[in-house]
């Protein structure tokens, strides 16, 4: 019980918190990928774990890694992995983001576990952040810029919102480090250092599993249009472009939203990131009717409503390429997140009902390309 009571209450408690997605939808990715990959996948995954992080999260929730030491991944069962591990790797879906400070500046506590040797996960996140560098003030700490990649988009005369061909940018830049953003990050930091723990790895099994909490988290991040691109204009200013929605101002009237079960928000980014909880309550036939509260049960059986609902095609769930992923998901900031609205606009019926689709698609999507990776690398 200690860990689905987990799991509800860092759900409620960082519900209003803006990060991609949100716990909900990052949840929702890795619970997919978890139901996709293969058993020995999973198994590989709690050999990993064994070696993983605890944390008090930074606004008050707790990620509790669980029972992990009293698995033995050669012998457990099938049934005593998914019901110890699989919680886990739910929850470090949301690892990236609870290590980041909170709005007052506090830092996540990282408590290793009794029985394994004491990793210092803040100084790996350190010497990370000195990899790559940030392309904007502010974002060359906890891995913020990791969480992104903002390709560039502009007003037309009709403030109409289009994808900018011409401009250069500063995810193109050149300089003695790489550029730090979420492709950089998978390609350059995460994906090289995600490997079995083989008898004779020189590999640090603790920031082994670092590297799979953060792979979870920033596939999900490169499913979110709305991590994918950003709107350059004036009239975001001091800012040059409008962080991923995140100064797109909305209306929280829901008068044009014709009684639909909706949580309007006062900006486009914080919108998308809801936009999962919002496809479970438009969902009737889930019978939840606060996703913040989910318990581990609730979570898969939405997972599976999804699978079955809006499952990807072969040839989609195959395509492993992170950057083929991010343009399409800044193509879909443009034809979905950013179509029909005006700055200070009403949420119509009518968009309401494609961000939830279109949400509840990219997190299954998602969800399917993690899985092929992780049995990609782990087998």
């Amino acid at each position: 019980m200690k860990r689905f009571v987990a799991i509800a209450s860092l759900l409620v408690l960082l519900s209003s918190i803006s990060s991609a997605w949100g716990p909900v939808g990052h949840m929702l990715v890795a619970a997919v990928a978890w139901k996709q990959m293969k058993p020995s996948t999973r198994r590989e995954i709690s050999r990993i774990f064994r070696f993983g992080d605890e944390v008090a999260g930074n606004f008050g929730g707790q990620f509790d890694h669980i029972d992990y030491v009293k698995i033995d991944p050669e012998t457990a069962s099938d049934e005593e992995i998914e019901k110890r591990v699989g919680p886990a790797f739910i929850q470090a879906a949301t690892w990236a983001d609870d290590v980041k400070p909170d709005h007052n500046g506090n830092r996540a506590q990282h408590v290793a576990h009794e029985s394994v040797p004491n990793p210092d996960f803040a100084d790996l996140i350190k010497t990370l952040n000195g990899h790559l560098t940030a392309s904007e003030p502010g974002e060359n700490s906890d891995l913020k810029a990791w969480h992104f990649v903002d390709y560039p988009l502009h007003f037309n005369r009709s403030r109409e919102v289009l994808i900018d061909t011409s401009s250069h940018h500063p995810i193109d830049k050149s300089g003695p480090k790489p550029t730090a953003h979420a492709l950089n990050a998978l390609r350059l930091e995460v994906q090289p250092n995600i490997k079995k723990l083989a008898p004779n790895s020189t590999s640090d099994p603790h920031d082994t599993a670092v590297y799979v909490y953060l792979l979870e988290h920033i596939v999900g991040d490169l499913h979110q249009p709305l991590h994918c691109a950003t709107v350059y204009s004036t009239s975001f200013a001091p800012n040059p472009h409008d962080r991923g929605g995140n100064s797109f101002k909305l209306s929280t009237s829901k008068s044009s939203l014709e009684g639909l079960a909706f949580v309007a928000k006062d900006n486009l980014h914080s919108l998308w990131d809801g936009g999962p909880n919002n496809a479970i309550l438009m969902d009737a036939s889930l019978g939840i009717t606060e996703p913040g509260k989910m318990s581990y049960d609730q979570i898969l059986h939405v997972a599976d409503a999804w699978i079955q609902s809006s499952a990807p095609s072969v040839a989609k769930a195959n395509s492993l390429n992170p950057q083929s992923w991010a343009k399409d998901s800044e193509k879909l900031a443009v034809s979905s997140a950013y179509k029909g609205l005006k700055q200070h606009s009403k949420v119509t019926a009518t968009y309401a009902k494609r961000n939830v689709d279109l949400c509840r698609h990219q997190i299954v999507l998602g969800g399917f390309r993690l899985a092929k990776l992780l049995d990609s690398e782990l087998n």
